[in-house]
This record gives structure tokens, C-alpha cells and sequence, in this order.
């Protein structure tokens, strides 16, 4: 199931950077979407790309009801982020990301989107989720997409909040 959101950031694209890479603000934004940031990681790569991996602990009662049968109580979700060098002539960023449930049969993965709008910016999120449940799937996917949109608005909403 495809999905797209974009949310404005009010800040400049190089600040929204720092965000995505402050320990401090995202452990915030976590509990902010009642989760625990149990790990990050940032890997600068030569010519400013960087990798981001969170772990985030979230309770089972996010997913569908149908499911929560077969999973743990706590889940953890991880988020990997892999952004490339900035554009030389608009800061544009450009990246990838990953997320994956431990115990739940579910995949997203897409095309993130940094984009400078004057002395602020804008990120956009495009992806997929791919459930692999027989007969409940459709289901399992609009609802794990529900959450993560739901997720990335309420963040950036958090973000906004702190700076």
C-alpha cells in the first residue's frame, strides 16, 4: 500500500538536519508519540551523507486488534534513514528509509525528501508498506500506515515545538 504526507518544518533545511540528529530531541518527539527511543545511531558517511538508525519501543496496542494476539506487548520498531549530501544549489536533501516491526510481519520502505521553502522546508515521505498476513493485510497495511503518518506528523509537530 502506497502512501505519501509531507509536513512543513519551521525551520531552514541544514537546522531540520541537526533535528533528525540530536539525541535529545528525538528521545522528546518519541515519548511526545508515546514511544521509547531505546537507541540511535548516526553514521556520517565522507561528503556529508549520513546513515540514522533508531530503535523506538512501542506498546502492541498501536497495531490492529486482529494482531496483537501474536505479537509482544512492546514492540520495537526500527528506523533506518540513509540521507545523501545536500544539493550544492538549493540544500535540497534526498534519502531512503526503512522500518521494521521485531515480531510483526510488515515492511515500509521509501523515498524521503528535504526541500528548502524559503527560510523554512519541507519533508516528504514516500513509501510502501507490505504486510505479509493471509486474508488480513489490506487491513494490517492501511493501519500500520495510519500510525506512521500519524507518527511523522505528531514528531514534526513535536520538533516545531522545541526549536
Amino acid at each position: 500500500m502506497e502512501f505519501t504526507t509531507q509536513v512543513a518544518l519551521p525551520v531552514s533545511v541544514d537546522r531540520a538536519m541537526e533535528l533528525r540528529t540530536d539525541e535529545s530531541l528525538l528521545r522528546k518527539a518519541a515519548e511526545r508519540v508515546n514511544a521509547d527511543l531505546i537507541s540511535i545511531s548516526v553514521v556520517p558517511v565522507e561528503g556529508g551523507a549520513f546513515t540514522i538508525e533508531q530503535v523506538r519501543r512501542v506498546s502492541s496496542e498501536l497495531l490492529p486488534g486482529a494482531m496483537r494476539g501474536f505479537v509482544p506487548a512492546q514492540v520495537d520498531i526500527v528506523v533506518v534513514e540513509a540521507w545523501a549530501e545536500k544539493y550544492p544549489d538549493d540544500d535540497t536533501r534526498i534519502g531512503t528509509f526503512a522500518i521494521r516491526a521485531g515480531g510483526v510481519p510488515v515492511v515500509m520502505n521509501g523515498k524521503v525528501t528535504l526541500q528548502p521553502r524559503g527560510e523554512t522546508c519541507e519533508i516528504v515521505w514516500m513509501g510502501d508498506v507490505t504486510a505479509s498476513v493471509p486474508l488480513f493485510a489490506d487491513m494490517v497495511e492501511r493501519a500500520v500506515r495510519d500510525v506512521v503518518v500519524a507518527t511523522i506528523h505528531d514528531e514534526a509537530a513535536a520538533f516545531a515545538d522545541m526549536v
